[in-house]
Formats: C-alpha cells, structure tokens, sequence
C-alpha cells in the first residue's frame, strides 16, 4: 500500500510539472494565459506566494520600467496604443514572476531523480512534436530533405513553442543536459531537433559557445572529439539546408565587415579597442 501512494505521488508530482510546463510553453497564447492566470490566483491563494527577495526585486523593477513608457504623454504622437503597451509589459513581467516562482517550487517540490524523469518526459513530448512536424513537412514538400528544398521550413519546426527560435535553444540546452548525464545518443537527438530549427545565428552562437568552453576546460581529446562532431554536424547541415548555410556565412563575413552597413555594436567595439 505504501508503494502504492508513493508511485501515485511521484506519478502526480511529474505530472503537475509537465502541465506547469506545457501550459507556458506557448503552445497555444490562449493555454499559456489561462496557465498564468490560475497560477496567479493559486499564487495568492496558497502557501507558494513564498517570494525570493533578489528576484522579486528584479521583475517589480522591470514592470516599473515598462510603465515608464505612460509618463511620455507630451510626447506628440503620444496616444493610447502606448497605455495598453506599458500595461501590457508590466503585466508579461508580472506573469514571468509568477512562472519563475512555480519554477522554484517544482525544484524544492521534486528530488533530483523526478526532475530528471521529468526532463525526460518533457523531451520526449517535444520530439514527438518535432518527428510530426518533420514528416508533414516532408509531405507537403514530397521530399525526404525539406529543408533542402525550402530554406524556411525550418521555421515550422516548433516542438510544443511558440517559434522555432525557442525550440532552438530548448533543445540546445538539451544537448548540454545529456551530454553531461553522458546519455549521448539522447544528446545526438537534440541535437538534431536543434539543428532542424535551421534558426542559424542561435546554432552559430551556440557552437561558438561549446567551442570556448572546451577550449578552456577541456582535454586535448575532447577537443578533437568535438572539432569531428563540429564538423559532421556542420556537413549535415550544408547537406540538409545548404541556402541557410549561406545565408549564415554571407551575414557572418559580409555584412559584419562591411564599413558602412557595419551594425553599431561592432563599430563602438572596433572604436573603443
């Protein structure tokens, strides 16, 4: 009977934490609302409006931020489209409170082994969503490679997100989580429901990311071992989508050492050196 209760726990708690998550993934605005109101109303209703000091403080500072926006009124195209702007910010900063609170709750809430379960549980999700949205594109594109035949169909490669943007860099932190769990095989499948994403200055500045850290903390072979990996992931890619692969490169080496079109961040770094 005891084992009983504690499966019937365990089972709850790891699905109270993939709904948590399923419902702010922005599957659907509509889920992902109605998910942030009633975690607003248990919020203030229950025990869990237990706040960390340091981070309320962050969000209350960033909702006064967006409400600054009001005090513009002598502003000449001031109007009300700047209200409801303001307010509505205030209110995203507001929600994102509440979630990164629930966040904080599940962690205290689940040992170290639910949560893992959990993360298993939530990418298994995201890459059933994924194989599906992979094989409709294959279907409505009638090719094994439909990103080959349309560099934006990377862009329909969302998971349960909103975007593929967010998908992206889920999925890269995925690839970080397993390869540190030494689950490699699950690591190569994020990492290809990463690259599916095509979302090509994430993918760069990810790759660019692992590169520095394991040239700074790594050995030799592991160095080796990712400059291999780097470069089959990179030849997958050119095979798979080779126009995002050029557009990356022409935006990369082009347009950023072009001087007079020149982004003003690289120009101040360039002039302050």
């Amino acid at each position: 009977m005891n084992k009983l209760k504690s499966g019937i726990s365990l089972n709850l708690k790891i699905s109270v934490g993939l709904l948590f998550f399923l419902g702010i993934s922005g599957i659907s605005m509509v889920l992902q609302f109605a998910t942030l109101i009633v975690l607003s109303i248990i919020f203030f209703a229950s025990k869990f409006n237990s706040l960390k000091r340091d981070k309320a403080t962050f969000y209350i500072i960033m909702s006064c931020i967006a409400l600054v926006q009001i005090a513009f009124f002598w502003h000449k195209d001031y109007g009300l489209q700047y209200v409801a702007n303001s307010l509505f910010a205030a209110c995203l900063w507001f929600f994102m409170l509440i979630a990164s609170s629930m966040l904080d709750y599940l962690i205290k809430w689940l040992s170290c082994t639910q949560i893992r379960r959990l993360v298993d549980l939530l990418f298994m999700v995201i890459g059933l969503f994924m194989t599906v949205q992979f094989l409709f594109l294959c279907i409505s594109h009638k090719t094994l490679v439909p990103f080959a035949a349309n560099m934006n169909a990377g862009d329909f490669m969302k998971g349960i997100f909103i975007n593929s943007s967010v998908s992206m860099i889920i999925c890269s932190f995925f690839v970080i989580f397993y390869v540190s769990e030494k689950r490699y095989w699950k690591a190569l499948a994020s990492a290809l429901f990463m690259l599916s994403s095509t979302f090509m200055s994430g993918i760069i500045l990810f790759g660019m990311a692992i590169a520095l850290v394991s040239s700074l903390s790594f050995s030799l072979r592991r160095i080796l071992i990712l400059t291999v990996s780097f470069s089959a992931f990179y030849f997958f890619v050119l095979y798979m989508s080779p126009r995002n692969v050029q557009y990356a490169s022409t935006y990369l080496f082009e347009y950023l050492t072009d001087e007079e079109n020149q982004p003003r961040k690289i120009k101040s770094f360039v002039q302050t050196k």
